[in-house]
């Protein structure tokens, strides 16, 4: 955690140590009453204090009556040393429109302001509308409003040269204006508690509410609203200080850019660790709610981390990109481009109701890595939750960008066009106990999926839904591809002449492109509705789809229809029309045939169908090389029938020793009940 570099000074003295000398400060009042507090008071109480009768500083406060007092003021005031000045809440600086209020400055000064309203502040062709801090000097803000200020260049409110430090608390930063920084543009450490940033501005390009440069940052407690910026509706972080920026708490709501980061955009190698971070309702082109940034060097050239943000138990909620990314934009290089990649990772996190032309949720080139989270009601053009964008060539050794989500589920989004969940376009989606429900997309209703995609394995796919084709998987163009462990039930292709229930695998023929060739194993695809097959549709020059050891059975027949060749290699459960024709294959034609429970995820997070005790799918076949675990993460095989030889069932899992009932569990959010 980020250590403020500010202490609160003792109100009533401060000690300076020069040999075995102690030194006590000056004080000073501004007024004797309501009718004597004026500018020409405020610059006398100044001048007690500097230079002072001991050493320059002290305590400054107000004696102007019970209520508030505006008192205007037509220069900027000085204040160095060890200062102290205390408006007790009861008196606000009007700078007219035509001066800032306060310059701090001095070599190792210490100053702290609090019970303030600045307002009305301006610094023409200069920093810092209400108040300049000089290098060298720290700076407390307690109990301030400073409003309606502004500066030509940065810092509307306030403005932190480098070498300086600022310390923010329980104060509110309302309608500022400048070119970078609307309420604060900081060179320095700054630490904000406790406090409030609304509708600032930054007319000229970075941080509607605060522009941070190069130096350390901590945000706690602190809300964020109806900011706008070109750049960094809310919040402008340029690069790192000695430690990655921190957030704990924080709110995002309602704030614009006109181009990237309507809450948060991260630049030149910015790092953020967030904790109860949430992004509501903030719009921009590229990522509305955090954009996370890149830097390409060329062709060739070394690829390090650029960018990275840090999230736990952050929310992202009804926020809108115009182009890509509505909860977030993670950009990155595609090989053989060299330079810095961004990287998002979230923990615990819920992306919600986000909407976007590509990515409803999130819009990645670069590396993202997610657990334990939640996507759900997202909508774009293509993703509704997720678009990745190309990050890998097959022809390239590097491995740059890449989606790894982990315990995570996607539910209800959908897409106009292509993918209601992932939109993945020569990527890298790593799957790991995933479960896609009641996606919907004209095509692929959980997943469309062109040009290479990594292995695919540990995902449930239940009840979502494509008009055309795909109802949870469409497959175009793939090159030789691998899938395991995955579950379907209950997925459709709506429109008459609909294909592919589960999975529609085609090939372009295309030039440059490869055909898909997908070979599937222990994978269970059952209950699937499509007018041309209900389960899976291969179709397209050299498309192929390969069984083994799997469990096909649509709602109806025909479960499979090929145009291109669907082939077995044995270990299969499924109907006449998926052709089992091997040794250990099984025909059959009911669902009752495959003794499955119904779906349940009573032993870890996906959403399975169990083979009952007396199935025939239990112990069915010799696991494969390789094949570790079943789709819920279990060793595998199970001597289930107690006579020495463990085998593999049949599908995507293997039943326990110890298997409960199957019961389908209410999700962290309630997105499902029931139980069978």
């Amino acid at each position: 955690m980020h250590t403020p570099l500010i202490r609160r000074i003792p109100l009533a003295i401060v000690l300076f140590v020069t040999g075995v000398a102690t030194v006590h400060a000056d004080d000073a009042v501004v007024g004797t009453g309501v009718s004597t507090c004026d500018e020409a008071a405020l610059d006398v109480a100044l001048g007690q204090l500097y230079p002072g009768a001991n050493f320059p500083g002290g305590t400054l406060t107000f004696n102007c009556g019970p209520s508030l007092k505006v008192i205007p003021i037509s220069n900027r005031k000085s204040l160095t040393g060890a200062t102290i000045v205390d408006g007790a809440g009861k008196i606000q600086l009007d700078g007219q429109n035509s001066t800032g209020h306060f310059a701090i400055s001095g070599a190792e000064s210490r100053v702290e302001i609090r019970g303030i309203d600045l307002a009305h502040g301006r610094a023409v062709g200069g920093n810092g509308g209400a108040i300049n801090i000089a290098s060298g000097v720290a700076v407390v803000l307690a109990n301030l409003v400073i409003s309606e200020s502004s500066a030509t260049l940065s810092g509307g409110g306030v403005h932190v040269e480098a070498g300086a430090s600022l310390r923010v608390e329980n104060s509110s930063f309302i309608d500022n204006f400048a070119a970078n920084g609307g309420a604060i543009a900081s060179n320095g450490a700054l630490a904000v508690i406790d406090s409030a940033f609304w509708y600032n501005t930054a007319d000229g390009g970075e941080g509607g509410a605060i522009e941070q440069w190069f130096a350390d940052l901590s945000l706690v407690d602190v809300n964020f609203n109806g900011n706008l910026a070109h750049r960094g509706g809310a919040l402008l972080l340029r690069g790192r200080g000695a430690e990655f920026a921190s957030a704990q708490r924080v709110w995002f709501d309602a704030n614009t850019a006109t181009d990237l980061g309507g809450g948060v955009a991260m630049v030149d190698q910015a790092a953020l660790i967030g904790s109860d971070v949430r992004f509501t309702r903030n719009h921009a082109n590229y990522g509305a709610g955090l954009h996370v940034s890149c830097v390409m060097t060329g062709n060739g050239q070394p690829v390090t981390v650029g960018c990275a943000a840090i999230l736990n138990n952050a929310v992202f909620e009804a926020n809108e990109a115009t182009f890509v990314g509505g909860a977030a934009a993670v950009f990155g290089l595609l090989p053989p481009m060299g330079g810095q990649y961004g990287m998002l990772h979230l923990v615990d996190a819920r992306i919600a109701g986000n909407h976007a032309g590509q990515g409803g949720g999130i819009w990645s080139r670069g590396q993202l890595h997610l657990f334990d989270s939640v996507f759900d009601d997202n909508s774009a053009v293509r993703g509704g939750a997720m678009s990745l964008a190309p990050s890998f060539k097959s022809d390239e050794p590097m491995l740059v960008g890449f989606a790894e989500i982990t315990r995570t589920e996607f539910v209800g989004n959908n897409a106009s066009e292509f993918g209601g969940a992932i939109h993945s376009v020569d990527a890298l989606p790593l799957l790991n106990q995933v479960n896609f429900l009641r996606n919907a997309a004209p095509i692929g209703g959980a997943i469309l999926s062109q040009g290479f995609i990594a292995p695919l394995t540990k995902a449930s796919f239940i009840d979502n839904i494509a008009a055309a084709a795909g109802g949870a998987l469409y497959l175009q163009d793939n090159g030789s591809i691998q899938f395991s462990n995955l579950s379907f039930s209950g997925n459709r292709a709506t429109d008459v002449g609909g294909y592919g229930a589960d999975i529609a695998a085609e090939s372009s023929g295309s030039v440059g492109t490869l055909p898909t060739q997908l070979s599937m194993s222990h994978s269970t695809l059952v209950d699937g509705h499509a007018d041309t097959g209900s389960s899976l549709y291969a179709g397209g020059p050299s498309t192929s789809i390969t069984l083994r050891n799997n469990i096909v059975l649509g709602a109806h027949e025909p479960s499979c229809v090929n145009n291109s060749p669907i082939l077995s290699a044995d270990g299969n459960f499924m109907p006449a029309s998926c052709q089992p024709a091997l040794a250990n294959d099984v025909t059959v034609t009911t669902r009752a045939e495959l003794g499955l429970s119904n779906l349940s995820n009573a032993l870890g997070r996906l959403q399975v169908l169990v083979p009952q005790p007396a199935s025939a799918l239990i112990d069915h076949v010799d696991c494969p090389v390789g094949r570790d675990t079943d789709a819920r993460g279990y060793a595998v095989p199970v001597d289930w029938d107690g006579d020495n030889d463990a085998r593999c069932d049949s599908g995507a899992v293997e039943r326990q020793p110890d298997e409960p009932a199957a019961i389908l569990i209410l999700f962290r959010d309630g997105f499902e009940s029931g139980e069978s």
